[in-house]
């Protein structure tokens, strides 16, 4: 079965639009997914940044906050429900 050209030029034209939608490149839902930290409250920010962009792990993490641990798992797991929502 062959397609005729209006049908390929759509089709063409549709994989095209998809290709810029907001987000398809690694860049784009990095910036995105910075921007919703951004909206989260200092603390929370803080703890997400400290333990996904520096690669800390919780134990040093309540060090360098000078907080319990229970706290800084309390605060990921806020944090992290508030970027699901």
């Amino acid at each position: 079965m062959l397609c005729d050209e209006p049908a390929l030029e759509y089709f063409d034209s549709m994989l095209g639009q998809m290709h810029r939608l907001h987000g398809d490149t690694f860049d784009e839902k990095l910036e995105a997914l910075r921007e919703c930290i951004a909206t989260l409250p200092d603390d929370y920010a803080a703890a997400i940044r400290l333990r996904f962009e520096e690669d800390l792990k919780p134990a040093r993490m309540a060090e360098r906050l000078a907080i319990d641990l229970e706290a800084v798992k309390k605060r990921l797991h806020r944090a992290k429900l508030r970027l699901t929502r």
